[in-house]
């Protein structure tokens, strides 16, 4: 195994895979996982030409670190057992807090990679000390199920059941519950989504692109403008997101859809009682900087706050759309009404998968 292997950030995105044999055992971050469990270093190097969810700060040290496997069922050695058939196993997930939302990001790459193998369930067994990442895992519905005793102590049990539905949103998801709601297609332009959705990037756009700042990593953002129905908008209310184009051709082509949002809160900026009120409620969250916020603030536009729930894997062009019936041609998309079979329509061109969607 080789020091050489630490990745420079410089050259990488945000989150990137690499094989365990390119990641250095001997960087800093490992050590408490290596006092915490007695076979970590024999179990790494068994696992040389497996690959795993990495990100590292600008001095190249390890920020996260993430290894996810598939296992056949019945899982037998928690207590209770799981019985399943087949689920995804979060082998490690450890995250180096340090105000980004990096944990938000790797935990969507757990239920993005439940969804995206046909699965139902993910589970990881923790040690109850690790109060943050507990927290976190928590707040978008992993539930504590039972204990699993090892040679290094008893682990708690946590586990994400994508078919459990709450009613709560956070706790759901990434699944969306578009029953009874309104559906909107939402334009953002390229500058602004590009960091906002980093999952739905376009493959003429790079990784190295992407930044390590809230709202990047964030499942939740926050978008602010002046669109003159943003007033229409309710909790709970499906926003599909259209890219506007960029300057390499027309709309019809370059303007496409990329990703299934929900509404988590919306507010005029006088609705805040200050505008520090206002900056601190969507600067972490948001793309703009103080001075574009506080604009924003004087204009009385509007704050939505969203969570990106789910990345299309295909991205139907302004085009498609057209000739779909979804939009009319030369009609208006700032912020426009989708109807439920339009909205229907751009989820299967955007081969969204079943199971995201509940109707």
């Amino acid at each position: 195994m080789s020091d050489a292997a630490v990745v420079n950030p410089v050259a990488e995105p945000v989150i990137s895979q690499r094989k365990f044999s390119e990641v250095s055992l001997d960087d800093p971050f490992f050590d408490s996982l290596k006092e915490g469990y007695a076979e970590f270093a024999d179990w790494f190097a068994r696992k040389q030409d497996e690959t795993a969810y990495v990100s590292y700060d600008e001095k190249g040290w390890l920020q996260g670190f993430l290894y996810l496997k598939k296992e056949a069922g019945p899982i037998t050695d928690v207590n209770p057992p799981l019985n399943v058939t087949e689920c995804l196993k979060v082998g490690t997930f450890k995250v180096i807090a340090h105000g980004t939302k990096l944990g938000e990001r790797f935990v969507k790459i757990i239920t993005d990679t439940v969804l995206n193998n046909g699965l139902r369930l993910a589970y990881l067994t923790i040690f109850p000390q690790h109060e943050p990442l507990i927290r976190i895992l928590e707040r978008f519905g992993f539930i504590k199920k039972g204990t699993k005793d090892t040679k290094n102590g008893i682990e708690d049990v946590y586990v994400k059941d994508l078919q459990y539905i709450t009613g709560d949103p956070q706790k759901d998801y990434p699944v969306v519950d578009c029953r009874n709601n309104k559906k909107w297609l939402m334009a953002i332009k390229p500058d602004y989504h590009t960091n906002l959705f980093p999952d739905s990037i376009l493959r003429n756009e790079s990784p190295l692109m992407l930044d390590d700042i809230p709202p990047t990593n964030s499942i939740y953002k926050v978008y602010v403008g002046g669109y003159l129905n943003f007033h229409e908008l309710s909790e709970g209310d499906s926003i599909i997101i259209y890219r506007t184009k960029d300057n390499l051709g027309p709309a019809r082509y370059r303007a496409v859809i990329t990703s299934l949002c929900s509404v988590v809160e919306v507010r005029p900026a006088a609705s805040f009682g200050s505008e520090k009120e206002f900056i601190d409620f969507c600067q972490n969250h948001s793309v703009f900087n103080v001075e574009e916020l506080k604009e924003y603030f004087k204009k009385n536009h509007y704050a939505v706050k969203i969570s990106y729930n789910i990345a299309f894997p295909k991205r139907p062009t302004r085009g498609d759309l057209i000739d779909n019936g979804i939009i009319v041609d030369g009609s208006y998309t700032g912020l426009c009404y989708l109807s439920d079979d339009a909205f229907k329509k751009a989820l299967e061109l955007g081969e969204v998968r079943e199971g995201f969607v509940i109707y």
